[in-house]
């Protein structure tokens, strides 16, 4: 008799315990909660040509250097231009590999500083382009073989 009576004394908070915890736990928005997060944007990739250049030496070509770049875009209409002008931006990144290449801050003793390069191709791009059109330029690959 004494069990019964106590289990019926306990079963009420039990199940009020129960109950609230539910309601606490499921019913209840939180009042600070921040807004939703807006979606990542979507970033396009496109691969050029790879590019091979010779590295000159103090009287001749020591070495070719062959880049695989992978420009990074922002949306689908600067995929459009660069697809349209890829012959003068293939050119012009060319043109900067070269002149980069003999500045000794970029090279020196056959090791490239491969940051200071990414940054003077995506100025590259950006004279060729226009501010914008590339985000970032990426070194997908790089080959140094000697002559």
């Amino acid at each position: 008799m004494r069990r019964l009576i106590f289990l019926l004394i306990l079963l009420p908070f039990l199940v009020g315990g129960g109950i609230g915890g539910y309601l606490y736990y499921f019913q209840n928005e939180p009042e600070d909660s921040p807004p939703p997060a807006e979606p990542a944007p979507i970033l396009l990739f496109t691969a050029l040509s790879p590019v091979t250049v010779s590295m000159m030496g103090s009287e001749k070509a020591e070495q070719l250097l062959t880049l695989r770049i992978v420009l990074e875009i922002p949306n689908a209409v600067a995929l459009d231009r660069i697809q349209a002008m890829q012959p003068r931006l293939q050119n012009a990144l060319t043109e900067t590999l070269y002149t980069a290449l003999s500045d000794p801050s970029v090279q020196s003793n056959s090791v490239i500083d491969l940051p200071r390069l990414r940054r003077r191709l995506l100025a590259a791009c950006d004279r060729t382009m226009g501010r914008g059109i590339v985000d970032q330029v990426l070194i997908h690959g790089i080959t140094q073989r000697p002559i």
